[in-house]
């Protein structure tokens, strides 16, 4: 009886899932750090990056970092980083709006950290690259 169970709710699960992308899903911290992601929007004026960092619960320290990167034709590079750390919090963002050199593609690297009292935690995003012209 327990094995006909098993099956049974084995068949509905496959029968009632739902098709997700890849890109849908986004692994989460398995303690403090509860939603995190970066974002770039690009126009015909501007760059605009930004990330954000929530927790759980209110944390000793939570920190956002966005690194912008440039694809130089054969790897993504590095240009400038901006980080923000609040205190006591369950939130942290930064957002930038930038001009950078025109005629390449952008991206966001961002790293998430959390800490509550000794229990440190990361998490990583990584956006799609964009073609400022």
């Amino acid at each position: 009886m327990l094995r006909k169970t098993i099956a049974l709710t084995f068949i509905l699960l496959l029968v009632c899932a739902t098709a997700v992308q890849a890109g849908d899903i986004k692994p989460h911290s398995l303690f403090l750090i509860w939603d995190y992601e970066s974002f770039i929007s690009v126009n015909s004026e501007y760059v605009t990056i930004s990330g954000w960092t929530s927790t759980y619960f209110t944390c000793n320290e939570v920190t956002t970092t966005i690194y912008l990167q440039y694809w130089n034709g054969s790897a993504w590079v590095d240009i400038t980083s901006w980080s923000s750390t609040l205190k006591n919090t369950d939130y942290c963002s930064v957002n930038k709006m930038i001009i950078p050199p025109r005629g390449y593609y952008y991206r966001v690297r961002a790293v998430h950290y959390a800490k509550l009292g000794g229990l440190p935690e990361q998490a990583y995003t990584v956006t799609a690259g964009l073609y400022f012209s």
